[in-house]
């Protein structure tokens, strides 16, 4: 039990990935704090928990708005009287590219995806700070180490790895270690229809898509205590796609074969 009596805090869990965290953490021992712009997702997730038998509470929270933050944080402490760690999962997509994002769609998604863990880490480290310490991990996209043909959304996720890292410095005194996460392609309801999923699965090394519960099995060993070393770091949950998805292709392609048969020769 990783987690066993921590309370943790995890935005845009009414599903999908978020959602796979929440559950994750709870089956972990920890008490799972589900936030969600949609209050009836957030439920539906604590309903799936609770049959578990874990323990849950559902918020609603608009990620880019901070009034939103310190009642999330009031209701926490109201239920729990402490936070042990946070996951800023919230996120919006754009798949629009410079021409024709209008400045109104790229600052909406810029609020969600930079101002919300902006918020979420400011509003949340001081009660870390009274528990003892705590862990934050954000989640990013393997879109923060290359990009994306959405550039809104690469940009925020390339900034998040900046803030990722400036946090874990600032806080470290704290003991509050800071940590992101960088998902591939890992298919949901929410994307499962969009036309590069599947592209992106045939280039991806390992052959297919991530399941959430892998991403979140990862989150919850930098919640807790395993990790108690690691902080400031990109942690990539991408089945090998940034390591080197294009020149694996290109050497299928070219004839190679893996494991390669001698001397990196064809056969």
């Amino acid at each position: 039990m990783r987690l066993e009596s921590k309370t943790i805090l995890v935005t845009g869990a009414g599903g999908g990935i978020g959602g796979a965290i929440a559950r994750v953490a709870a089956a972990q021992g920890a008490a799972a704090v589900v936030a969600d712009l949609r209050l009836d997702a957030a439920e539906r997730t604590v309903a799936a928990i609770e049959e578990a038998g874990g323990q849950a509470m559902a918020i609603q929270i608009d990620v880019a708005d901070e009034p939103s933050w310190q009642r999330a944080v009031e209701a926490t402490l109201a239920w729990r009287g402490r936070i042990d760690g946070l996951v800023n999962n919230a996120a919006v997509v754009n798949r629009s590219g410079f021409l024709t994002t209008a400045p109104g769609d790229f600052d909406r998604l810029m609020s969600v995806n930079l101002r919300g863990p902006y918020l979420g880490i400011r509003t949340v480290a001081p009660h870390l700070h009274d528990a003892g310490g705590g862990a934050i991990v954000n989640i990013g996209s393997h879109s923060g180490f290359t990009a994306h043909y959405d550039f809104a959304y690469t940009t925020s996720k390339w900034g998040l790895r900046g803030m990722t890292r400036a946090a874990a410095m600032e806080f470290a005194d704290w003991n509050i270690r800071v940590n992101s996460v960088c998902p591939g392609v890992t298919p949901t309801p929410i994307n499962a229809g969009a036309p590069h999923i599947q592209p992106l699965i045939r280039r991806t090394p390992l052959g297919r898509g991530a399941r959430p519960e892998e991403v979140a099995n990862v989150v919850v060993f930098l919640l807790s205590a395993e990790a108690s070393f690691v902080t400031g770091e990109d942690i990539v949950v991408d089945g090998g796609f940034v390591a080197g998805a294009a020149y694996r292709d290109a050497a299928l392609e070219s004839g190679m074969t893996f494991p390669l048969g001698g001397a990196g020769e064809a056969d």
